[in-house]
C-alpha cells in the first residue's frame, strides 16, 4: 500500500502542526484583546397616553365575536343553540375579546391597505365609569410616526362603516 507524500499515515490528532499554531496565535494577536461587553443603552419604547380612533364598546365587540363564530367555526351554530343564556353571554364575551384583539386589526389591514399601521392597534380605554372599551387606533402619541399618521376622511368613513360604528367620529381618548 503506497501513500502519497501529501497523505499522512499518522492517526494522532493530538499533535498540532507548528504552522497551524502560529497562524492561530498570529490571528489572535491581530484581533487584539476582547472588548469589555456592555449592553447597549436603549430607552424603553414609549407607551401611548392618548389614542385617536373609534371606540368599540361591548355591543360592537360582541357583534364581531358572533360574526367570527358564525363564519369561521363550522360547528358554531350547533353548539350555540345548545347553550343556556348565561353560557351564551359568557362564551360571547370571551370570544369577542379574542376576536377583537387578535383578528380584527388584521381584517381591517386586509380590507383597507391604506390604513396607517401602528404598533398598538387596539388599546383599552374608559368611555364611562362603568364601561371599559377598546379604541381602534388610527393615531397615537406613543411615537412620532403615530402622531403624524395620515387619516384620510373618506377612508375613516369606510373604516367606521366596516367596524359597525358609522355614526361615530374618530376622536382622542385617554388610554388606560
Amino acid at each position: 500500500m503506497s501513500t502519497s507524500p501529501s497523505m499522512s499515515t499518522s492517526t494522532s490528532t493530538a499533535e498540532a502542526c507548528p504552522d497551524e499554531a502560529m497562524t492561530v496565535a498570529h490571528a489572535l494577536q491581530m484581533l487584539g484583546q476582547p472588548y469589555k461587553y456592555r449592553p447597549p443603552e436603549v430607552g424603553m419604547p414609549s407607551s401611548p397616553k392618548a389614542a385617536y380612533g373609534f371606540v368599540l364598546g361591548l355591543a360592537e365587540r360582541q357583534r364581531w365575536g358572533f360574526w367570527w363564530g358564525k363564519y369561521m367555526d363550522p360547528h358554531f351554530e350547533k353548539y350555540w343553540s345548545e347553550l343556556s343564556p348565561e353560557a351564551k353571554e359568557k362564551k360571547l364575551r370571551s370570544l369577542s375579546e379574542i376576536v377583537v384583539t387578535n383578528y380584527l386589526p388584521g381584517l381591517m389591514y386586509h380590507e383597507f391597505p391604506a390604513l396607517p399601521r401602528l404598533r398598538r392597534r387596539l388599546l383599552p380605554v374608559w368611555v364611562s365609569k362603568q364601561e371599559e372599551a377598546y379604541v381602534f387606533v388610527l393615531r397615537d402619541d406613543g411615537t412620532a410616526r403615530g402622531m403624524i399618521a395620515h387619516t384620510d376622511p373618506e377612508l375613516m368613513k369606510q373604516v367606521a362603516q366596516r367596524l359597525g360604528v358609522p355614526d361615530q367620529e374618530p376622536r382622542w381618548y385617554r388610554v388606560l
